[in-house]
């Protein structure tokens, strides 16, 4: 009941009260003291609104004022990062939400890893290199090397191609050329192909070779994506080997014949023209021989390019090409951690590998592989660590994703698990 309705009050003032009772000069004593409770009410309420309005007025000012601040005076891993954006040195930070040493973050992705170590030649045999494909996986939620052995296993359409290494002879030396052979044919079927091969390995030999001409002593593998590789060949001159040829080229996969002899030429090696991955190339060579242009893939800090020779020579420089390779060639190739990240974490770092997903990045240094678990930010140790061997380089980095990465697990355990494997 509020004060000012009198009427209401009017009945107090009837017996049977005592005294005066609830009368006229009682009820003006109470109508001016709520009066005064009133007043005092309203002036609490509006000191109260000043104060929050005060206080919401210097929190926005102090919002604007580090809005303000950040733009104009950006940190130094921001600024970093756009420089490299920029630039193409690396991608963004991670891409999940949640942070790394979370016990809810995971491995998703399975890996192969191609590894190369290369040989200098002796009075026996020319150079050559040695091969082996490392598979690494999650396994309950963490990182595992799964299985390894040699030759390189890399995946293609829905299965895989095994570039394996097979020797010839030139010269009374031993020749190491690459093959591509499936590596789903049994060990049977291996020995007695081999065996087949071997009764007339001599009599070729010098059959391929009895009409001149230039003659590969050497070849390597430098990449291999999912359809793509790219070899470097030595290549010995007619005169007595007195004349060593650099070559180098970028090949689909089917263009590496199971069977291959040692006479070579330049204008029947078969090759993928740089035009067919970059148009523009093409219009940079105005008489015509963009096809016959020699280009190879090499790693850089966190990413493949393109680079191309003016002459097939040892001494042939490669300038790189300034060109975002398609993903068709070289498969995924970006970073999902910024390289003063990576730098923090492994500070003798030489280049780094991100899976498509974004949460695993493997940082090579020369003597090992380091895997570490990225999310908003790289863990702060790294969940499983790849040793690798004196002088080993990596030529093969593929990934795997969802439902791709049991598969592989089963599949290239059992393959890689076969004996070692030497072409036919």
């Amino acid at each position: 009941m509020h004060p000012s309705d009198k009427n209401e009050l009017k009945p107090l003032e009837a017996p049977p009260f005592r005294k005066n009772g609830f009368d006229k000069a009682l009820q003006d004593k109470i109508l001016r003291h709520a009066s005064m409770l009133d007043q005092e009410s309203v002036a609490h309420r509006s000191r109260r609104k000043f104060r929050i309005a005060l206080t919401g007025g210097l929190v926005g000012a102090m919002v604007f004022a580090a809005f303000f601040m950040l733009n104009i005076f950006p940190s130094p891993n921001k600024e970093l990062q756009q420089t490299a954006e920029r630039t193409g040195g690396y991608g963004t930070a991670g891409a999940f939400k949640m942070d790394a040493d979370s016990p809810n973050s995971t491995f998703k992705s399975a890996l192969l890893i191609g590894l190369r170590t290369d040989h200098t030649g002796d009075e026996q045999r020319y150079p050559y290199s040695e091969y082996r494909t490392v598979l690494v996986a999650p396994d309950a939620g963490n990182l595992h090397q799964i299985t390894s052995g040699d030759g390189i296993l890399m995946p293609y359409k829905m299965g895989f191609k095994e570039i394996a290494t097979k020797d010839k002879t030139h010269s009374g030396k031993e020749v190491q050329i690459l093959s591509v052979t499936q590596p789903s044919v049994s060990k049977k079927q291996q020995d007695d192909r081999r065996a087949e091969k071997a009764e007339n390995a001599a009599m070729a030999d010098a059959a391929e070779l009895s009409g001149g001409g230039d003659t590969l002593t050497s070849e390597k593998l430098t990449f291999a994506g999912n359809r793509y590789i790219a070899v470097e060949q030595q290549v010995a001159g007619q005169q007595a080997a007195k004349e060593i040829q650099s070559y180098v080229w970028v090949k689909h996969i089917e263009q590496l014949a199971a069977d291959r002899s040692l006479s070579f030429s330049a204008d029947t090696e078969l090759h993928m023209p740089l035009s067919d991955f970059l148009p523009e190339q093409k219009d940079l060579q105005e008489d015509g021989t963009a096809d016959q242009i020699q280009w190879t893939l090499l790693r850089k800090p966190g990413r493949w390019t393109a680079q191309l020779t003016e002459q097939s020579s040892l001494s042939g420089k490669l300038p790189e090409i300034p060109a975002v390779l398609p993903e068709e060639l070289i498969s995924f190739d970006r970073l999902s951690a910024p390289w003063e990240e990576i730098w923090q974490r492994m500070p003798q770092a030489t280049d780094a590998y991100s899976s498509p997903a974004g949460e695993t990045v493997a940082v090579v240094t020369g003597q090992k592989v380091s895997f570490y678990l990225n999310n908003n930010s790289l863990a702060s140790q790294p969940a499983l660590e790849l040793p690798l061997k004196q002088g080993e380089s990596i030529v093969m980095m593929q990934w795997a994703t969802g439902s791709y990465v049991e598969r592989w697990k089963n599949e290239v355990a059992e393959l890689l698990a076969l004996p070692a494997r030497t072409a036919p």
